[in-house]
């Protein structure tokens, strides 16, 4: 929140001995509330990533209505401009009286992750399309009965460290079963 003003003060300095600063680089910064960085964001994010967020389509209607009612989509709309009209209130159309979000709009971000974690256990904000790894099976069964034809076993398993065996004999001999 604080780098463009630190690194105004370095180069406002003029002292190339202790302050050589000519950037800034911000990772993962933090640059306004979580309510402004994250609940007021989220549904545009939603949105955009919609072919990884199978989300059911009341859920979506509830995100969408409750991103309209705490004024989320019209302050994006102002204020997310260029150029931008002037400062952003300090007090958004989301607060109560005592300036604290209403637990609808506040609790938006966290609805929104708890969703994508139950449809994705691996989900990753920062990897949108990261989902949980695929597990190898030296029988080329994932999750069925019957062993696989061939074109199933290169469909499932294209990157296998080996190829799926049909006909395991070394671990039928080893726990002497029938073959």
């Amino acid at each position: 929140m604080y780098c463009p003003y630190i690194a105004n003060a370095m180069l406002d300095a003029k002292d190339k001995t202790y302050y050589n600063a000519s950037g800034v680089l911000l990772y993962d910064p933090v640059i306004g509330s979580d309510e402004l960085s994250n609940s007021m964001t989220v549904v545009p994010f939603v949105d955009y990533w919609k072919g990884l967020h199978p989300f059911n389509d009341s859920f979506v209607a509830d995100i969408h209505k409750r991103h309209e009612s705490c004024g989320y989509a019209d302050h994006i709309g102002k204020y997310l401009a260029y150029p931008p009209p002037g400062p952003q209130p300090s007090k958004l159309a989301s607060h109560d009286d005592r300036g604290a979000p209403r637990p609808e709009c506040g609790d938006l971000w966290q609805d929104v992750v708890d969703a994508a974690m139950i449809v994705n256990p691996c989900w990753d904000v920062y990897q949108v399309a990261t989902t949980c790894p695929l597990l190898w099976d030296v029988l080329g069964c994932r999750e069925k009965t019957s062993p696989p034809t061939e074109i199933e076993v290169a469909d499932q398993f294209p990157q296998s460290p080996a190829p799926p065996s049909t006909s395991p004999t070394g671990p039928k001999s080893t726990l002497t079963a029938r073959t």
